[in-house]
């Protein structure tokens, strides 16, 4: 029996808070979502790397299977190329040649991500692109996810090195974010309109006046409807923010009987290797992987929808008239009203999740667990009154 090794690194990470009661609130710091990183089966992972074969592309597609946590979406095509349309936030264009990845989506946004190395043979196998010898001993397995790209490299053997380069395309002008876990964000520039606070709170108080006593929105006067219009829009200065777009999961590796084994990331310009720590104890095959996740879109249409609630445009009528409804629904639910007090009512809410669009990188631990929580108990509200159904997803994707 070959021995092999697993290791995984570029994928993109998820986020939610724990579940909590509505007798015992708390707002828990984000974790990491169970459908990332190595699989918790070591039996699986053990029966896959007992028949695993090094010349055998089906045995190292089912190794991979078997040590990730992620699902994966069937790539379809031929051994030289295969794609597939997926992407739970927003449609996401995978297409796979040999160890590598191309990503795009429908703002014209393009990420590449390929093992460095140049394989014997490539074989489209149950919808996973297995790649041979990419380096000496190790092939590398990839798989279209359900919002990006995987790259699973499988070490055969205590000959394979203890290292695996990925060169990232990423593009013009993005820079590679290293955090704090481990992952890395590629990171862009993007410009935003930004309220004046003094101007932003006249108009709050003056829409606020006008629905003073309201008990039923479906009461207003045609007048108080042309009053709420004529309210003069909040005054903005345009600003320079960092945002992320797609990130590379934090790496994992795992042994022939799922045993983790330390791995990070060295990043050097656009290469990004990940080294995984082995011994004379290492049962191989052992397998690890960098996965990519992409929201570049749901983040841009995320931040147009908040923008649209909370400045320039608070005075018009419909979203005053939603706003009002919400923070009717938010009273209603304990739980919801405790998150969104948590964070400082409706409006700082709302600004927290316009940050989370175009600045989630450099948001706390601690924002971005009070956001999971208000989703996790308003999300209905949110997405169908206030109509930010694309924060909803991207802040779940978190």
């Amino acid at each position: 029996m070959a021995m092999s090794l697993v290791i995984s690194g570029l994928a993109f990470t998820s986020a939610s808070a724990d579940e909590t009661t509505e007798s015992d609130f708390v707002v828990q710091e984000a974790v990491e979502a169970s459908a990332t990183g190595a699989s918790d089966d070591a039996a699986a992972i053990a029966a896959a790397a007992e028949v695993f074969d090094a010349d055998d592309s089906a045995s190292a597609a089912e190794l991979v299977e078997a040590a990730s946590a992620t699902d994966a979406v069937a790539l379809e095509g031929t051994d030289d190329e295969a794609s597939v349309e997926t992407g739970t936030l927003q449609p996401v264009d995978v297409t796979v040649t040999d160890a590598g990845a191309t990503m795009s989506d429908e703002t014209g946004v393009e990420l590449g991500i390929s093992a460095v190395g140049d394989a014997t043979e490539s074989e489209l196998v149950d919808g996973a692109s297995v790649a041979q010898d990419v380096a000496d001993g190790t092939d590398v397995v990839t798989r279209a996810t359900e919002d990006g790209v995987q790259l699973v490299a499988v070490l055969e053997d205590a000959e394979a090195a203890a290292s695996v380069d990925f060169a990232l395309d990423i593009p013009e002008g993005a820079e590679l974010v290293e955090q704090e876990d481990g992952s890395i964000d590629v990171v862009v520039e993007q410009q935003v309109e930004v309220a004046d606070p003094a101007d932003e709170a006249r108009a709050d108080a003056e829409v606020d006046a006008l629905l003073d006593g309201v008990e039923d929105l479906d009461d207003l006067t045609d007048e108080q409807w042309a009053a709420l219009d004529a309210i003069e829009p909040v005054a903005t200065t345009t600003e320079t923010v960092e945002t992320t777009v797609a990130s590379v999961a934090a790496p994992w590796a795992v042994d022939a009987n799922g045993e983790a084994l330390d791995t990070s990331y060295e990043l050097d310009g656009s290469t990004l290797t990940q080294v995984i720590q082995t011994d004379d104890s290492t049962a191989f095959p052992v397998t690890a992987d960098p996965a990519v996740w992409w929201w570049v879109a749901t983040a841009a249409t995320c931040a147009v929808q908040v923008a649209a609630l909370v400045a320039p445009f608070i005075g018009e009528a419909k979203i005053a008239a939603a706003l009002a409804k919400v923070e009717k629904i938010i009273a209603s639910s304990a739980r919801l009203k405790k998150a969104v007090d948590a964070i400082g009512g409706l409006k700082a809410t709302l600004r927290l999740i316009k940050k989370a669009a175009t600045g989630y990188s450099s948001m706390s631990k601690a924002s971005k667990a009070q956001l999971a929580a208000v989703v996790e108990f308003g999300s209905n509200a949110l997405s169908e009154w206030l109509g930010i159904g694309s924060c909803v997803s991207l802040i779940r994707a978190f």
